[in-house]
């Protein structure tokens, strides 16, 4: 995008908002630095309220999280407390959306007591179980996720340059065969479903869980809505696994707990090359603990 072009699209920009909220006193930039699919402000309009402006630079990614809003979000129960942002308008030419603030804090960053952790863990069990009976056809928001043997072929491709030659050949060996995940079906799934899109809301002694962030939403397996936690949160508190597979209603079966393994491992190797290639250096060494935890339990 030159800069002229640039210019006259933050004019549209504001233009938009302008238009729906009425003039804005403050925006904030919440934009990641890097790796960047999308730009986040936080809006302050003078009539009161907070609200978000969302603009997606790739189209498919605006067409998800629109049909999110509009289509999965009214049908999911309101049976227990949780919470998740409202759709007040959008612009298909900015592939713009404006949305309500979430109440509360991002889990990962926020001071939490263990037993709020338990709850928070239990509430997000209930939802993601929720998100996976979705009576919608989940194929019309993206690609579906697909662990088969392209897939693995692909990660291990790039991820050749950052790992030593004797890992890389024990995962072409363990990710071999279309077999792998026999007996997955494809359901709904938030596709990045963990406490850095999770919001714990405190009122008084309740608390409620807020969920952000539903760009990546697409038809997958189940565990992929696990896969963010179960190696990194559950590992330092197995009661953290408990409350979630509580409100969920089931735990995996031994085949499922083996691929869920592959699904942590194969987005681990995604990882390292993914945030070698963007300077996330800290992210790309949690990549490689993950897959050498991950090559203990498998071997």
């Amino acid at each position: 995008m030159t800069t002229k072009d640039k210019s006259n699209n933050d004019e549209e920009l504001r233009a938009f908002t302008v238009s729906t909220l009425g003039p804005i006193l403050k925006v904030e930039d919440f934009s990641r630095s890097f790796g960047r699919k999308s730009t986040t402000q936080k809006l302050t309009p003078s009539n009161g309220g907070v609200f978000y402006l969302k603009r997606h630079e790739e189209r498919r990614l605006y067409v998800t999280e629109l049909a999110v809003y509009t289509e999965w979000i009214p049908k999911l129960r309101t049976d227990f407390e949780w919470h998740t942002p409202e759709l007040v308008a959008d612009s298909p030419e900015l592939g713009a959306l404006i949305l309500t603030e979430v109440p509360g804090e991002i889990m990962q960053d926020a001071q939490v007591s263990l037993d709020d952790q338990l709850r928070m863990h239990r509430a997000a069990g209930q939802l993601a179980s929720q998100i996976h009976q979705l009576d919608v056809d989940a194929h019309d928001v993206g690609a579906p996720r697909l662990y088969d043997q392209e897939t693995w072929d692909r990660y291990l491709e790039l991820a050749v340059p950052y790992l030593d030659s004797e890992i890389i050949g024990w995962l072409e060996r363990i990710s071999a065969g279309d077999h792998l995940f026999k007996g997955l079906s494809l359901v709904p799934t938030h596709s990045d479903f963990s406490p850095r899109n999770w919001l714990i809301n405190r009122s008084g002694a309740n608390i409620s869980l807020g969920l952000i962030d539903w760009e990546r939403a697409r038809a997958g397996y189940w565990l992929e809505d696990v896969q963010r936690v179960a190696f990194d949160h559950w590992l330092k508190e197995p009661r953290l696994k408990t409350e979630f597979f509580d409100g969920y209603g089931r735990s995996p079966t031994a085949v499922e707990e083996h691929q869920l393994k592959l699904i942590s491992l194969c987005n681990a190797v995604g990882t390292v090359s993914w945030a070698t290639e963007h300077g996330d250096i800290e992210f790309a060494d949690f990549g490689r603990r993950i897959i050498a935890l991950l090559r203990s339990k498998l071997e």
